[in-house]
């Protein structure tokens, strides 16, 4: 009965999730410690064999409930979403440790709400406001240079995860709104290129597709790979409109529990937060399939370990840059 109580004062509810108060994150850090050596000397590593996953490298601190991150194209640049206190984009000089914000003009704290980031090849930034439903521009000298239009004909737009293409450069962003498309890209000059149609994998419709990257596993091929979080799986679409096939959604190692930000790590093999089970899980994407690779962080407070993880991106050297939200840290695995 003493636990119980313990327990329930360790815990509190944010945003619909939940989250540990300072005295559950010494109650979990406490029994971590306790646990055999044996299991903490790589914690939450799952692994095939013949594939090596990344490790825990450093931490980047100072950050108030980190949502998504994304790097400069020459990698000097740190871009963070924060979610709490000033709402804005932090970008963080790794040379010197200087950060300037990215906000939109003539907005306060409480009259926006970033979400996700990403960098363009030419550096320019892209930030999706849940808030006011925009996708905000700034370009390399941190001036904001607008919105990205709302799509022409759509029922509703509430951009929800954004990225850019690298080959070639066009800008993906995903739509919330059930009546409406699940994916439009846009130009490097802004301008919309496609609305593709609503997609029902299996009979099913995305529902708050939070994550997406694209990819290139064949050349001529271009395959978009969105978290469909309320759906606890991640959908592979040929083009961006044919639904190739789904995973993580197998119960088993390799579920997710709610699948948040994505990354690639070369053209067939990708990364996915797992929000709800403080994890990364490592896929490979084949012709009629994803195999599961590995999974790597756990619960808690330590180097490693994650609290509600949610966005993700790599460095062009292979770091993985993580934003661990709970514990106010981007996280850096190598």
């Amino acid at each position: 009965m003493t636990t119980g109580i313990m327990v329930s004062t360790a815990v509190i509810a944010v945003g619909g999730a939940v989250a540990l108060t300072p005295f559950g994150q010494e109650l979990l850090r406490d029994l971590l410690q306790s646990m055999p050596q044996t299991v903490r000397n790589l914690p939450g590593v799952e692994a095939v064999s013949g594939v090596v996953p990344p490790k825990f490298s450093q931490n980047l601190l100072g950050f108030r409930a980190p949502l998504d991150v994304a790097l400069s194209p020459d990698d000097q640049f740190v871009y963070v979403v924060e979610g709490g206190d000033d709402r804005d984009v932090k970008r963080l000089d790794l040379r010197d440790g200087s950060r300037t914000s990215l906000a939109p003009p003539r907005t306060t704290p409480g009259l926006r709400k970033p979400l996700a980031v990403a960098v363009a090849p030419n550096g320019m930034v892209y930030v999706v406001d849940r808030l006011r439903f925009v996708v905000d521009i700034y370009d390399r000298e941190n001036n904001w240079r607008g919105t990205l239009p709302t799509p022409q004909g759509v029922p509703s737009w509430e951009p929800l995860a954004v990225t850019v293409d690298r080959n070639g450069g066009d800008i993906y962003v995903t739509n919330a709104a059930l009546n409406g498309p699940t994916l439009v890209s846009f130009a490097t000059d802004g301008s919309v290129r496609t609305v593709f149609p609503h997609l029902t994998p299996a009979n099913s419709p995305l529902s708050f597709p939070s994550g997406i990257a694209v990819m290139h596993p064949k050349q001529g091929e271009t395959l978009v790979v969105m978290s469909d979080s309320n759906n606890r799986r991640v959908v592979a679409v040929e083009d961006g409109e044919v639904p190739r096939w789904t995973f993580g959604d197998v119960p088993g190692p390799s579920a997710i529990g709610l699948p948040r930000g994505i990354v690639a790590l070369r053209d067939d093999r990708c990364l996915v937060v797992d929000a709800t089970d403080h994890s990364i899980t490592g896929w490979t994407l084949k012709d009629d399939r994803a195999e599961f690779l590995f999974r790597i962080g756990s619960p808690g407070v330590e180097d490693g370990e994650l609290l509600f993880p949610n966005g993700i991106a790599r460095a062009s050297d292979g770091r993985i840059f993580v934003t661990d939200r709970d514990n106010d840290r981007v996280q850096v695995w190598r």
